[in-house]
């Protein structure tokens, strides 16, 4: 959880704490796979992250008769709601230029 607070507060930097997190957040559910709080951080974590692909499959390993399992379902389809959005689809495009122009300086120059 603190590399997830890490990379909230240090984008554009963020990458290094993102990855650490993931990895952390999905050793946490694999240490403790009937430990529904690690298992909803992971969720949250890789759907607000981009992703969604990978929540998606999360989601599919949750039984449909688990407490969590409409309120993950329900936080899902409204990414992927606000994703679809005109707006939201405008938002990466006009992000896709700064984002780009940043991996470019940041890359390791060998």
């Amino acid at each position: 959880m603190s590399y997830q607070v890490l990379a909230d507060i240090s984008f554009p930097l963020d990458h290094k704490y993102k990855s650490r997190a993931r990895l952390h957040l999905t050793r946490a559910v694999e240490l403790a796979p009937s430990e529904p709080e690690y298992r909803r951080e992971l969720f949250l974590f890789l759907l607000h992250s981009g992703g969604v692909r990978q929540a998606t499959a999360l989601l599919t390993t949750v039984s449909e008769s688990d407490p969590d399992y409409d309120w993950l379902r329900w936080e899902l389809d409204a990414e992927r709601n606000a994703n679809a959005s005109p707006e939201a689809r405008l938002g990466r495009l006009f992000l896709a230029g700064p984002r780009a122009a940043y991996a470019i300086v940041a890359a390791p120059s060998w």
